[in-house]
């Protein structure tokens, strides 16, 4: 096992693409790095991306 160092939004994003269908996150808050990292683990699985 590899320890790493995560911030809260990253960890939170990582638990939660795996409970989750869909993510909306209003832009320009603090939790808009959770829709990054989700968006960014959701195409390293090979899912699809939609941004409107």
């Amino acid at each position: 096992m590899i320890n790493k160092v995560l911030s809260a939004n990253e960890a939170v994003a990582k638990v939660s693409y795996e409970f989750i269908d869909v993510a909306c996150v209003y832009p320009i808050t603090p939790s808009s790095e959770m829709a990054e990292k989700v968006d960014r683990i959701s195409y390293e699985m090979g899912n699809l991306r939609v941004k409107i």
